[in-house]
């Protein structure tokens, strides 16, 4: 399975700001919003951090399926 950056955090999720640094979400999010802009996309980021093994589980499961 893929690299999980934060595997600590709950299903549920927790918020941002408890994960993250002020200073490091503020430096993300500008480099976020510089990169979408560049192809015409806005992001808006959720307040919450969730947890990705089920996504990385569901993108490993459609790989093998060859999908």
């Amino acid at each position: 399975m893929p690299f999980e950056l934060h595997p600590e955090i709950p299903p549920e999720g927790r918020p941002r700001d408890e994960v993250l640094p002020a200073a490091y979400r503020a430096r993300a999010q500008e480099g976020v919003d510089r990169m979408a802009s560049a192809v015409g996309l806005h992001l808006a980021l959720h307040e919450r951090l969730i947890n990705s093994r089920p996504t990385l589980q569901a993108a490993e499961f459609a790989r093998e399926q060859g999908r």
